[in-house]
């Protein structure tokens, strides 16, 4: 049996995936289990709340790392900016973007995104990341060196998105959580300039 190339950290996955957590599902899934293991704990994933992020970083730290060992992998492989501190734990974790350090809020979260996070982008051994943007963000905001990072671009599966035949109104489709820094207040008042009755806005999130 060959030595796996990586441990993939799967803890972030709930019964309920989305986002981060959907990422984590469909790239464990194209990932060839024999050369990338993956370790699925339950009760950790932001479906279980509060509770459930403090026992997934919990976890991270003290009971990861020793899953590593047993496993024989070079590396832990992880698909978002969580991953063991301890010295000796090599890692490579996918950063998606710094939204939360470029417009940090007043929550429980503040100290895990403005402390935990840019550590572990620090001590990685490679950081993913979803885009060239949040590869420039990571670079100019957090100082990781450029040789340390990679763009992985997020994809999509054919057989749940592809063009139908259908004949479709005119309208802006709108994607995402209504946070201040998403600017929908402007996008409202420069909708409802348009001339185009016709023109629907919809959003989704």
């Amino acid at each position: 049996m060959s030595t796996p190339l990586a441990l993939f950290n799967g803890s972030y996955m709930g019964e309920k995936p989305t986002g981060i957590g959907v990422v984590a599902r469909d790239l464990a899934a194209a990932l060839e289990p024999g050369k990338f293991p993956a370790v699925w704990p339950k009760g950790l994933s932001p479906n279980h709340g509060s509770r459930g992020h403090l026992r997934r970083l919990l976890w991270t730290q003290l009971q990861l790392p020793k899953l590593w060992r047993a496993s024989g992998a070079p590396l832990v492989l992880s698909p978002l900016p969580e991953a063991p501190l301890a010295i000796g734990v090599p890692t490579v974790v996918l950063a998606h973007d710094l939204l939360p350090l470029r417009y940090p809020q007043p929550s429980p979260l503040l100290a895990y995104h403005l402390a935990y996070v840019p550590l572990v982008l620090h001590r990685a051994r490679h950081v993913l990341c979803n885009s060239e943007a949040t590869a420039r963000e990571v670079h100019g905001r957090l100082r990781v060196p450029l040789r340390q990072l990679s763009v992985l671009r997020l994809g999509f599966s054919q057989g749940l998105l592809r063009p139908m035949a259908l004949q479709r109104q005119p309208f802006l489709l709108v994607l995402g959580r209504h946070d201040p820094h998403k600017n929908l207040a402007r996008l409202l008042r420069a909708f409802a300039r348009l001339t185009n009755p016709e023109q629907l806005l919809h959003f989704v999130g």
